[in-house]
């Protein structure tokens, strides 16, 4: 059976059990932008908010695994990005911050839920690490990735067990190298890091680096124990030592 939700194009963010679905629609004669929940297997609309955005965009992120929370993102070009964590039920408002530096592209992928839902991290463009506290509804604390001249984080994961935040990044090149980079071998490129922070803060961030190239999305094995980041031709394994 189908079932219409709305016209045009639309990111959906499905729940952990998938009885339901968020999406974003656009109303082009009131300005107005509606973030909607519907019950996937009759299409019932189960909640709807209306946003008034003056130039700003609204795009919907994930749903946490246990389903309590929606991430929501705000944004605009060259400009912070904001982040609204709703109830995925009522889409009520719980909680609010603003990045420090223009958001990562594509939107939804600036933030991830921890696998446990206690926390939600984003990433800005000038390597700051915010961590939501979502059971307190508050900032946990935010850091910076070490080192200056940073490309933006291109990926982020979180292991299995919630502890480890990893972040894909790579030092800054020049404008000449990039419209160059058709024409230029890999080894011309800076080795892109990935920095593995603790969640809890009890532990120092270290950082793997790659061989020379690109820098791609990286993810945890389902055990936790080994971090694979996509190369150029490759995919790098780095064994992360959890329980040696």
């Amino acid at each position: 059976m189908k079932h219409k939700l709305c016209d045009g194009y639309v990111r959906p963010a499905f729940s952990a059990d998938s009885a339901t679905v968020i999406v974003r629609t656009y109303d082009q004669k009131t300005k107005t932008t509606m973030l909607r929940l519907f019950e996937l297997a009759t299409a019932r609309e189960l909640a709807r908010t209306s946003h008034v955005l003056k130039g700003r965009s609204l795009q919907v992120g994930t749903v946490s695994p246990n389903g309590k929370f929606v991430a929501v993102y705000s944004y605009r070009t060259g400009q912070p990005l904001e982040v609204w964590l709703l109830d995925a039920k009522t889409l009520d408002p719980l909680g609010k911050f603003t990045t420090r530096g223009e958001c990562n592209a594509p939107i939804w992928e600036s933030g991830l839920f921890t696998p446990d839902s206690r926390y939600f991290v984003a990433v800005d463009r000038e390597g700051t690490i915010f961590i939501w506290n979502l059971d307190e509804q508050k900032m946990q604390r935010t850091l910076s990735l070490d080192g200056t001249e940073r490309e933006a984080a291109m990926s982020l994961a979180i292991s299995p067990d919630s502890q480890t935040l990893a972040i894909a990044w790579q030092k800054k090149y020049s404008e000449e190298l990039i419209e160059a980079s058709d024409q230029l071998s890999v080894d011309y490129f800076p080795q892109p890091r990935v920095t593995l922070i603790d969640l809890a803060g009890k532990a120092a961030a270290r950082t793997l680096i790659a061989p020379n190239g690109y820098n791609w999305h990286v993810v945890f094995s389902p055990h936790g124990k080994t971090l694979a980041m996509g190369g150029v031709g490759a995919v790098y394994l780095f064994d992360l030592g959890i329980g040696h």
